[in-house]
């Protein structure tokens, strides 16, 4: 009887060969030596904030919208479609079932006046408890706005940022996701590996925006990239009818972003031009550029889209 090997080609044996080893190749990449799964511990704390308002928000606020613990953050994440739905998919995607993510709060309010203080302690101590107790932490993917505003303290997401990094050490990954008003500080690109924003506004990306951050948060855990990330900060505030991306003048600056994340070795560009109701010493536009190993690249790219922003200080608000 003829052999019916002999009547596949080279070629598609070949296919075949490779299409079954392929998920063994893959299911490797995310794992350590010992065979186990690296693990992503995340969260979302999101505020934003009118420092002027006397009104403050409180844990009923949150309540009211999304306060959530556990693996109940995470349901509630995948349910509201925006940045934590965004970061699973990229986690399911590239990491294949073979990256464990452990959640451990999902909170957000409305817009309004500061955080009551002993609530914004109590979710940054259920954050950094809830990492302390992990057997072993590979990444940390933070969900934040990036203009929270609590009482009595200026950049409490800096000081979430900087307690995170205290705590897991120099060589775990951190991406932080912020929203587009985000006023981005020094504190918090000191701390970070990875920051990343919005692209729209009115803000259409929430999704996407979290997919970037899981996607570079696991690029780095699996060595592919070496984030160098670079922070602009200016000296430059306008009103929010100039930070619609579908308009002149910013209209160019968000399309330039993306053209230049066309390089291979730019693996991410942000803007935030922030908003004009919060009272922070470091208030200002600031643009981030991230390259894979390249300061003088990453420095290039957010210098570029700094001198893109100030050219156009003086056009009136569409």
């Amino acid at each position: 009887m003829k052999n019916p090997l002999h009547s596949i080609s080279r070629t598609s044996f070949l296919a075949l060969a490779f299409m079954l080893l392929l998920p063994a190749c893959q299911s490797e990449e995310t794992v350590d030596d010992s065979g186990e799964k690296k693990v992503i511990v995340f969260a979302e704390f999101m505020h934003e904030v009118n420092t002027f308002s006397p009104v403050i928000t409180t844990e009923r606020d949150f309540r009211a919208d999304h306060l959530f613990y556990g693996e109940h953050a995470r349901e509630s994440g995948v349910n509201e479609k925006k940045q934590l739905a965004g970061f699973l998919k990229a986690v399911d995607k590239i990491g294949k079932g073979n990256i464990e993510t452990i959640p451990l709060v999902h909170a957000k309010s409305m817009s309004g006046g500061p955080v009551d203080s002993v609530f914004y302690q109590h979710i940054k101590t259920s954050i950094l408890e809830g990492i302390a107790a992990q057997p072993r932490v590979d990444g940390i993917y933070l969900s934040l706005h990036g203009a929270m505003g609590v009482q009595g303290m200026f950049d409490p997401e800096g000081d979430i940022i900087e307690s995170v990094r205290n705590l897991v050490g120099p060589n775990v990954p951190i991406a932080v996701s912020f929203d587009l008003h985000a006023n981005v500080t020094r504190r918090r690109a000191e701390f970070a590996d990875i920051i990343v924003g919005y692209r729209t506004n009115p803000h259409r990306d929430h999704s996407k925006t979290g997919y970037r951050s899981g996607d570079l948060l696991i690029r780095t855990m699996l060595g592919e990239i070496e984030p160098v990330m670079v922070m602009n900060k200016m000296r430059l505030l306008k009103g929010g009818g100039m930070n619609i991306d579908l308009i002149p003048p910013f209209r160019k600056i968000f399309r330039t972003m993306k053209k230049m994340e066309r390089d291979d070795e730019v693996v991410s560009v942000s803007f935030f031009p922030v908003h004009l109701w919060i009272d922070d010493p470091e208030l200002g536009y600031t643009t981030i550029a991230i390259a894979d190993g390249k300061r003088e690249l990453a420095q290039q790219k957010a210098d570029e889209i700094a001198e893109m922003a100030w050219a156009v200080r003086d056009v009136p608000q569409p």
